[in-house]
């Protein structure tokens, strides 16, 4: 009896394991971007939202991710946890959950979901939980993909209220200084009013006395599916006023080597004929054709020549500069790809910056089969293995021939069937180990992902992508 009452109080001494704060959604921890937060499901509970995959009967436990950057993608992952977990992702609040996607293995038994493009300052709440009713220790990470770039144009419409990322030079005195203004400014005489056409910011300049060119110019890597380069303009003048202009003046748009500075190709915008008068052009859209250069990088210059000293007083606008193909840059090859499940081709793509000191690359494989699984290769060679390993596509690469499979990289593509990997150029994947990407050389990427063929479960593969890095 003494026995049995000593257990007793023993047992009643013994705390209850207190659930999680983040045991309901309401007590969400929030994630940081990049940083692997620990958890334990063991004392958790199962909420009573049902699940959308992974048939969980499992205890699970809620976060929460508030992205920085709108457009860009959201990946979370468990990949090295301790058990066989599952993660699903909601829109909404606690009280009305909008389940918009769920995985259980991409990763061996972990897991890794991919939303492609998330909104900033919208807070999605994510559960972590089991397959079945499997419950241990882990680790959640939400990474974002590179911000998105407007074009591959850097500050295309003045937004940042300065010339950031533009070299600009003016004249050694110019009536009114090339500068980056908001509406309503002019030098007078009759001249137009600035008024932006995107946002709130556009470069303007007034001139007259001084004889000189002033430029803006930018390096741009001309990337395939090319548009042209477009802009919007406005100028005005009055070269009446003194009656002493023998010589136009012209605005032009001028294609230079980077490294020499020499002219590859000039194209002339506008002209301001000798002792004319216009006060106002109205706002008017330009366009240069860049196929000549395409997958170079080239700095385009625009070129405003004042030939003639005190010849009358002029007002310009330059805004909303857009470059080709949004942004996307390299060369495809070896395709199109066999088409997959969907009667699409895979096609690969990437934007960023191509400039191996920004380490700011992210590549993209689009055209997948919804919620299929993928992993991007690598390699400095090329070539065309057809039906490599039974798979239905072309293998592209050639030589030695890296997989991006680390933690976090084998992916799924989602309702959107479309996977991004931000790279980290001092860490290529090779058979022999990691490599650091040099400038000048030229690597290819290629996507491999899970597809069907008649309910029977194969693989394809997307076209290649040539990227050459400076």
């Amino acid at each position: 009896m003494r026995h049995a009452a000593l257990f007793a109080a023993i047992t009643l001494s013994v705390p209850s394991l207190a659930a999680a704060q983040n045991d309901e959604c309401v007590g969400a921890i929030a994630l940081t971007n990049g940083v692997a937060t620990a958890f334990d499901t063991t004392s958790a509970t199962l909420s009573a939202t049902p699940w959308l995959c992974a048939g969980s009967t499992a205890p699970d436990l809620w976060y929460s991710y508030t992205p920085g950057n709108s457009g860009v993608s959201l990946t979370l992952s468990t990949c090295g946890s301790s058990y066989d977990t599952a993660i699903e992702v909601f829109d909404g609040t606690c009280n009305a959950l909008n389940p918009i996607d769920c995985n259980d293995d991409a990763c061996g038994l972990q897991s890794t979901l991919v939303l492609t493009s998330v909104t900033a300052g919208q807070t999605y709440l994510v559960r972590v939980g089991g397959f079945g009713s499997s419950f241990g220790f882990g680790t959640l990470t939400a990474s974002e993909g590179a911000p998105p770039v407007s074009g591959c144009v850097l500050n295309p419409g003045f937004e940042t209220g300065d010339v950031g990322g533009w070299s600009l030079v003016d004249l050694a005195g110019p009536f009114l200084p090339a500068q980056v203004n908001t509406a309503g400014v002019t030098p007078g005489f009759g001249l137009f009013l600035s008024d932006p056409t995107e946002g709130a910011f556009a470069l303007t300049h007034g001139f007259d006395g001084d004889i000189g060119t002033i430029t803006l110019a930018q390096d741009i890597a001309v990337s395939s599916g090319l548009t042209p380069l477009s802009f919007d303009y406005r100028a005005g003048w009055d070269m009446l006023l003194t009656g002493m202009a023998t010589i136009d003046r012209t605005f032009d748009v001028v294609v230079r080597d980077p490294s020499t500075g020499a002219q590859l190709q000039s194209f002339n915008l506008l002209t301001a004929t000798a002792n004319t008068t216009l006060l106002d052009t109205g706002p008017m859209t330009g366009s240069v054709d860049l196929a000549a250069f395409l997958g170079q990088t080239v700095t385009v210059s625009f070129e405003w020549t004042i030939p003639e000293a005190f010849t009358g007083p002029a007002h310009f606008q330059l805004d909303n500069i857009t470059c080709p193909a949004g942004g996307s840059f390299g060369l495809n090859f070896c395709g199109p790809a066999v088409p997959n499940s969907t009667g699409q081709s895979g096609a690969m793509s990437a934007s960023g910056s191509l400039a191996v000191a920004s380490n700011d690359l992210t590549i993209s494989a689009s055209e997948l089969p919804a919620n299929s699984f993928a992993f991007f290769l690598t390699s400095t060679g090329q070539n065309t293995v057809s039906q490599p390993g039974g798979s239905q596509g072309v293998l592209c690469l050639g030589g030695a021939i890296g997989r991006y499979v680390g933690p976090g990289q084998i992916l799924n593509s989602g309702p959107a069937g479309m996977v991004s990997l931000p790279l980290d150029l001092t860490q290529l994947p090779q058979p022999t180990g990691f490599v650091s990407v040099q400038p000048g050389e030229t690597w290819n990427f290629q996507a491999w992902f899970r597809d069907s063929v008649g309910g029977s479960a194969t693989s394809n593969f997307t076209d290649g992508l040539e990227v050459t890095f400076n």
